[in-house]
This record gives structure tokens, C-alpha cells and sequence, in this order.
């Protein structure tokens, strides 16, 4: 009894009555790339083919490098003639499963973790398998690369 009552007062409490929805959604500012990652863990986990995601200039080199890992089979920009545009992201799977089991967002817009060469130099065996994406002066790369260039970074991603 209890529990009709509780879903006929959220069924009550929509968001024409109260306007929640829509003014929040407007309203807040979001992560470009935690959006993007969400969607990507959402398609592997429910194990869909595709889906769409909205498209932003911040996103494009994300695509792009996951795309160059094997993360994503392909992505597909569908311009739009009003403010919203859409990408349209399929994830690699081999036999029904993934090559890894998820992506992690490290770093947000408000704490950032600042990755030395020498603190690089002493995590490398310890990730394995594991590729840790940062944001360097030389663009969006992964640990080893960055170990190459022997620079350190913004950890942005961790993708096991």
C-alpha cells in the first residue's frame, strides 16, 4: 500500500507541473568528456551495437584517438542545421565482447591530476595492460607515448 502510494505521487510530480526537467538540463553546465565516456560504458554494458551522443568540438579528438585504439569500430558526425549536433558511436566488439571492460574519467574540470615523468616512470609496470590517455603539449596521447616523448600530462582517461 505504502508503495502505490509513493509511485502515484512521483507519477504526480512530473516535470509539466513543476518544470524540473527542462530548466535544469538548460541550466547546468556538463563535462564534454565525462558525457562521452558515459555513453560509450553505457553501449558496452548493455551491449548494443551503437547510439548516439551529442557531438561537441571537445569530443573530436577524444573520437578520433579512441577510434585509433580500437575502443570505437567507427563514429559517424551527422551535422544538424540548428544548435545540436549528433555523433553516432559504435563501439569494437569481437564476439559479442569488448577488448577491455570499461573507461574511467580521471581527471574533471575542477581537480586535475598532473602526471610527472619521473611518477610515469614508476606506474608503467604496474598498469599492465591498462592505457592511461593524457593530455599533453603535444596533444591527447597515450602513457607510453608519452614515455617516448619522455613528457608528463593531465591523466584524463583510464581505459582497462
Amino acid at each position: 500500500m505504502l508503495e502505490a502510494s509513493l509511485i502515484g505521487k512521483a507519477l504526480d510530480f512530473g516535470s509539466r507541473e513543476c518544470r524540473f526537467e527542462p530548466c535544469v538540463s538548460k541550466s547546468l553546465r556538463y563535462n564534454s568528456n565525462a558525457f562521452l565516456i558515459n555513453h560509450i560504458n553505457f553501449v558496452i554494458s548493455s551491449r548494443k551495437r551503437w547510439c548516439f551522443c551529442r557531438f561537441t568540438k571537445k569530443i573530436k579528438k577524444n573520437l578520433f584517438l579512441f577510434k585509433e585504439l580500437g575502443i570505437l569500430n567507427s563514429y559517424f558526425i551527422y551535422p544538424s542545421h540548428s544548435i545540436k549536433t549528433f555523433v553516432k558511436i559504435a563501439p569494437f566488439f569481437y564476439k559479442n565482447s569488448t577488448f577491455f571492460k570499461g573507461i574511467r574519467l580521471i581527471s574533471t574540470p575542477s581537480k586535475l591530476f598532473l602526471i610527472k615523468l619521473s611518477a610515469l616512470n614508476i606506474i608503467k609496470k604496474s598498469l599492465g595492460s591498462t592505457v592511461l590517455l593524457l593530455s599533453t603539449s603535444r596533444g591527447l596521447i597515450t602513457h607510453i607515448e608519452a614515455l617516448k616523448h619522455g613528457i608528463g600530462g593531465i591523466a584524463l582517461f583510464l581505459i582497462s
